[in-house]
């Protein structure tokens, strides 16, 4: 979900998805949350900045794995933040998967660039190392020694 906009009744197929929302949100919009509540049945997020009284709860509906938002507070009342904790490396990767595997000559600092306009964010030059790293990883299927993937691959030869 790259550009979520939420409201009462929206409903997600699960806690991830729902949770994968608010990073795309966060991200997008430049606000950092904080899960207040993270339970099995209930999400409970607000906003970082201490005088923003912005807030959303989701709860899981009965007999299913679906979350719905249930309240949505008011609007935030600071402007964008450029650093985020959301950014992370991961998020990043699959974000920009497609753009690297069709780019392969695209140096780091150039990805590092094309992140930090489309994005507005500010993000280091090893975070755009983990990121191209990780992608190239996921493009090309490489799997490193010591992780349980390689020690069942190793298995059935």
């Amino acid at each position: 979900m790259e550009n979520p906009k939420f409201e009462v009744g929206l409903m997600f197929t699960s806690k991830k998805q729902f949770k994968d929302a608010m990073d795309s949100y966060s991200i997008k919009w430049g606000k950092n949350h904080a899960f207040k509540k993270n339970d099995k049945t209930r999400l409970r997020a607000v906003c970082k900045v201490e005088k923003c009284h912005w807030f959303i709860h989701a709860s899981k509906m009965q007999d299913s794995d679906n979350f719905l938002i249930k309240t949505f507070g008011p609007k935030h009342k600071y402007g964008m933040a450029l650093s985020n904790k959301h950014v992370t490396s991961t998020f990043l990767s699959k974000r920009y998967l497609e753009y690297l595997s069709l780019n392969t000559n695209v140096s780091i600092g150039e990805s590092q660039d094309k992140i930090c306009i489309e994005l507005n964010v500010n993000i280091s030059r090893t975070q755009a190392y983990k990121t191209f790293r990780k992608a190239k990883t996921i493009i090309y299927g490489i799997i490193r020694p010591n992780t349980q993937d390689f020690r069942i691959i190793v298995q059935s030869f």
